[in-house]
């Protein structure tokens, strides 16, 4: 079983940022989704033995000079994301071949099935409480034809979950 952390919208809390891994620390992969996706660099121990992989927030010299991609296709098990921090960044492109688009930027957590795929934002890990939303994160647990998405609050509380076979 594949196990994917998604966080997004760290913002440099590095004591938030280590809570996802308080409740559960079995990650194969970890996903950041940008604004302060550097905030990993400072946590060796939570990235070692795990594939990283980001994109910037747009508030990262990268982005707004777009010396850094602003969306990263993965592939894991057949399984395939894109991700990005701003859904604004889906424009005008193909998704065709995806199964997940993850985003960030707006830190509103959230599922939802649209034109055909699962639309994911795991929230923020900014503060406890940011926009009126609370800080949250998902993960997302890949065995075979089957997707189990979670969503969990800063208390490690589940919001939403969605199991999926393809």
């Amino acid at each position: 079983m594949k196990r994917i952390l998604v966080m997004s919208d760290t913002h440099g809390n590095q004591q938030l940022l280590r809570i996802p891994f308080e409740h559960g620390d079995h990650f194969t992969h970890i996903f950041h989704l940008g604004d302060d996706y550097e905030d990993l660099d400072s946590n060796p121990d939570l990235t070692e033995n795990r594939l990283l992989t980001r994109v910037p927030g747009i508030f990262h010299p990268g982005y707004l000079d777009s010396s850094l991609p602003r969306l990263v296709k993965v592939e894991i098990d057949g399984w395939r994301f894109l991700l990005m921090h701003s859904p604004d960044d889906a424009r005008g492109q193909k998704l065709d071949n995806i199964d997940f688009v993850l985003f960030g930027h707006t830190h509103r957590p959230g599922i939802e099935m649209r034109e055909g795929r699962f639309w994911c934002n795991p929230g923020h890990l900014k503060r406890r409480f940011d926009r009126g939303q609370s800080a949250s994160w998902l993960v997302i647990e890949l065995e075979g034809d089957e997707a189990r998405l979670s969503l969990y609050d800063i208390y490690g509380t589940l919001m939403i979950c969605n199991t999926i076979t393809r």
